[in-house]
């Protein structure tokens, strides 16, 4: 799965700008948790995006 970045994320200490492509590994992934915001399972921790701030261009 990849992901594209619509905005500047900082997740800890992960730092991602606009545009920045991440690609997740088998035991990483993205899925909705509301209306408003996907959960994000990224080496082994879990974040919450704004769904503004991500794009899903690859499933």
């Amino acid at each position: 799965m990849k992901i594209r970045f619509l905005q500047s994320v900082d997740l800890d200490f992960y730092h991602f700008k606009e545009n920045d492509i991440l690609c997740l590994d088998n035991d990483e992934y993205v899925q909705e948790l509301n209306e408003e915001y996907y959960i994000l399972l990224y080496k082994g921790l879990r974040f919450d995006l704004h769904k503004d701030k991500i794009e899903l261009i690859e499933r």
